[in-house]
């Protein structure tokens, strides 16, 4: 008598896969970090590709660019095209606000007629409803784990890999994953009384995916 064959399904409730990236700063992505980063989702199937913000530079209404040349660049439709196309290629589910995303907000603050203009509020000026994409305007909960994301500027910034990350860890009791700081660090806190672990939390701080040499290409959780 022939057995029948059962099928293992696996549980997404539980083993959910998650890939994470950020810093993308368009127009300045590496395009080399792209292309890895485009071969890596296609060859594993994720659950969620989750953005930790930056996506967009915003370089020509930046502080920094003020009174500048680059003030007077009209590339802003063609980095915004750009980005749109590079989140939709990846499959990004979630996208995380970010210091460089807030730059239209504190451009428009400068004529504040426009504040309230639905078109020019980030989601809706980058499209993120037909993208399929949920913005985050707060630090995120990542389904099914003890991540929180978000992109790293809600702390003080540390020159160590890693502590900028674990000092938000620490603050919400909860694990953190990052971008901003533009360096790689991973660390861990414990927390014991009487012998005894009370709380653990760990912190992924993410590389930059700008033109310059990346050091890491995502992480996955």
């Amino acid at each position: 008598m022939r057995r029948k064959k059962t099928k293992i399904s696996r549980d997404k409730t539980i083993n959910r896969r998650y890939l994470f990236f950020g810093d993308l700063q368009v127009p300045f992505q590496s395009d080399a970090a792209l292309k890895s980063l485009k071969k890596l989702t296609r060859t594993f199937k994720f659950d969620e590709i989750l953005c930790v913000g930056d996506e967009l530079d915003f370089n020509t209404i930046s502080r920094h660019s003020e009174g500048k040349p680059e003030a007077f660049l009209q590339t802003l439709d063609k980095d915004r095209e750009l980005c749109r196309n590079l989140l939709f290629d990846l499959g990004t589910t979630i996208v995380s606000r970010s210091n460089h995303t807030d730059r239209l907000y504190k451009a428009l603050v400068k004529i504040p007629g426009l504040l309230n203009l639905p078109e020019l509020q980030y989601a809706k000026f980058m499209g993120f409803d037909e993208l399929g994409i949920h913005y985050a305007k707060e630090p995120y909960r990542v389904y099914g784990t003890d991540f929180i994301m978000a992109h790293g500027d809600e702390g003080v910034i540390s020159r160590l890999p890693g502590q900028t990350a674990i000092n938000l860890a620490k603050r919400w009791g909860h694990s953190a994953i990052i971008g901003h700081v533009h360096r790689l660090g991973f660390t861990c806190h414990s927390e014991a009384f009487r012998g005894r672990l009370e709380r653990l939390v760990t912190a992924q701080a993410l590389e930059t995916l700008t033109s310059d040499p990346p050091l890491f290409l995502g992480n996955s959780l």
